[in-house]
């Protein structure tokens, strides 16, 4: 029963944010979105390719919609690879989303935290 509700929460975190495409769908402005290791327990690399200098902001979201982490990094250009600590955005064992947006293109990879 409690995996039915994760799934239907995440269903309704894709229906309200428009990211049914975005889950399996690179754009060209950001390639190869990877977090390693998936499932996390400490800590994941979060690594990407991104074309041209521009801003690009990583946001964090829970099963319900809550933003985790937000922030934008300025001056991406090529690869761009940086480590997050479970401990440092204060997850909890569950399932989170994780979003990179460069202008109007984003991708998003599901993300599950062990304890």
């Amino acid at each position: 029963m409690q995996q039915v509700l994760k799934i239907g929460a995440l269903i309704m975190l894709v229906a309200m944010t428009g990211w049914a495409n975005a889950q399996t769908l690179d754009g060209e402005a950001i390639r190869e979105m990877t977090i390693s290791p998936n499932p996390v327990v400490n800590s994941f690399q979060l690594s990407f390719e991104s074309e041209g200098n521009s801003e690009v902001n990583v946001k964090v979201f829970d099963v319900t919609g809550k933003v985790i982490y937000n922030h934008n990094y300025n001056d991406v250009n090529g690869n761009y690879s940086k480590k997050f600590s479970v401990s440092e955005l204060n997850l909890v064992p569950g399932m989170y989303l994780v979003r990179v947006r460069r202008g109007n293109e984003h991708v998003t990879k599901k993300m599950i935290v062990k304890a």
